[in-house]
């Protein structure tokens, strides 16, 4: 058998798997995984963020606001995410993936990378409309306050299963137009038939996150993007 004919046979051979791992007929995602999370060294995003809790017996509504500021650091396919100036995450870009790979922590006054056993998938440039993965972050070890950038990249101690659901157009005061959207169920047990809550995720090519809705019996949490560099 030629060259030739061994070449063509190989290619056959990938478009058949590559068709049988993902069935759903919608369109792929078409940025880089860099272009969509905003992956952009030195970058800085400044987020309004607007928790609001309803109880019900008194029943009773408040809300909460404040400024989260977001920092990237990284090259290539290694990514730290700040929490303003506290390393937080880690993640690891291996197109057409980006994986959470593990958490930031404190020994001895030091910065170290806590790895996970099996990193969390968080982003799939293979994924089609409709599509779904699944994952698990472990909970954070540190301190309980850098958490306030959960659900930035992280499900914090959450199983997780995210599906692309297409397009939908954005107004906030950083971004107006098409975002790419994500709809991302956590569940405390991977076996858990309902989600402990439902988080939107909406991403702008080539500046990132541009909003965040997340929704947990009566707690609502709304991110918009203020500001970028």
């Amino acid at each position: 058998m030629n060259i030739r004919i061994v070449l063509i046979l190989c290619l056959v051979a990938l478009l058949g798997c590559s068709e049988s791992n993902n069935t759903i007929d919608g369109p792929n995602l078409v940025p880089s995984g860099l272009d969509l999370m905003g992956l952009t060294n030195g970058r800085t995003f400044v987020y309004s963020q607007i928790d609001t809790t309803v109880t019900w017996d008194p029943y009773k509504v408040t809300e909460d606001t404040l400024t989260l500021t977001t920092k990237i650091e990284g090259s290539s396919d290694d990514w730290i995410i700040y929490n303003d100036t506290v390393k937080i995450l880690n993640l690891k870009v291996t197109e057409p993936y980006i994986a959470l790979n593990g958490y930031w922590i404190k020994v001895n006054d030091s910065d170290a990378l806590s790895y996970f056993p099996i990193p969390a998938i968080i982003m799939d440039l293979t994924a089609k409309e409709g599509s779904s993965w699944n994952g698990y972050t472990p909970q954070f070890s540190d301190n309980i306050e850098d958490e306030s950038i959960q659900f930035l990249y992280g499900y914090f101690g959450f199983h997780f299963k995210k599906t692309y659901t297409g397009k939908e157009q954005v107004l906030v005061p950083a971004f107006v137009g098409d975002a790419y959207t994500f709809e991302v169920l956590l569940f405390v047990n991977e076996d858990d038939d309902e989600p402990m809550a439902i988080v939107t995720e909406y991403y702008a090519n080539k500046i990132g996150l541009v909003k965040l809705e997340m929704h947990a019996g009566g707690f609502t949490r709304v991110l918009t993007l203020r500001t970028y560099n």
